[in-house]
């Protein structure tokens, strides 16, 4: 039988994570060597971390809302679908499947009483859908989704969809506005590009620290250019 205790560590060495494809950032390691971090106490950093473009879904939880305004119905907040949208064309559908689900409960049989049946009507849903032509997407009324829903919807997508989409020039600053009959120019928007903030490097193989009102076992907290969407530190790259 092997003795653990027979096994020595050396004082430094450099041992490298591999995420599988898809693996998204929660990942893990079979190390096929002993590490003992009993016996000894060892200082643990991050010497370098390689990021490929798409390691993580573009649409995440948390960074999907889009606020729905209009003057006859209550502020509210749906949620576009996580996961990857690898083209513009299917980032709008993903919004406009949000914005028709919303629009879903709002659907009814006509009573036949015309008086009555106008006032439901004018309480209906919202309206706007986008429509992409290659150059622009544009924020339109859709006529064939409900009868007598808002004209005046306006929405305002998060932060990160509204960078992605090149709505906002800057991730830190407040998503404007988006009304009927606005268009968006997307020929030069990047769908790859960093709409991350602030990123995290946790590891259970080291002591927790205090972050906030948290305890984790921070192993690295990477600041990000907030108006370059660009890691601050030289260790931290994308590869292209």
């Amino acid at each position: 039988m092997l003795d653990w205790n027979l096994i020595k560590m050396q004082t430094e060495f450099i041992y490298t994570l591999v995420s599988e494809i898809d693996g998204g950032g929660n990942f893990f390691n079979t190390c096929n060597e002993y590490l003992d971090f009993q016996t000894n106490h060892y200082e643990v950093c991050l010497q370098e971390m390689m990021i490929t473009v798409g390691a993580w879904d573009n649409v995440r939880d948390g960074t999907n809302t889009i606020t729905l305004l209009g003057k006859k119905r209550p502020t509210t907040i749906i949620f576009i679908k996580p996961g990857h949208y690898p083209t513009i064309t299917a980032l709008v559908d993903g919004i406009n499947n949000a914005i028709r689900e919303e629009n879903d409960i709002f659907r009814f049989k006509p009573s036949g009483n015309i008086e009555a049946d106008s006032k439901v009507y004018a309480l209906v849903g919202w309206n706007g859908h986008f429509v992409y032509d290659g150059k622009t997407l544009e924020f339109k009324l859709n006529p064939n989704e409900l009868l007598g829903a808002n004209s005046d919807t306006r929405i305002i997508f998060c932060r990160e969809i509204s960078f992605m989409l090149g709505i906002q020039a800057l991730i830190n600053i407040p998503p404007p506005t988006v009304k009927i009959g606005d268009t968006i120019d997307v020929t030069n928007i990047d769908l790859y590009r960093n709409t991350l903030t602030i990123l995290w490097v946790l590891a259970d193989f080291i002591e927790p620290a205090i972050a906030g009102p948290n305890l984790a076992p921070i192993l690295r907290r990477v600041p990000i250019q907030l108006t370059s969407g660009n890691f601050e530190h030289s260790m931290f790259f994308a590869l292209e």
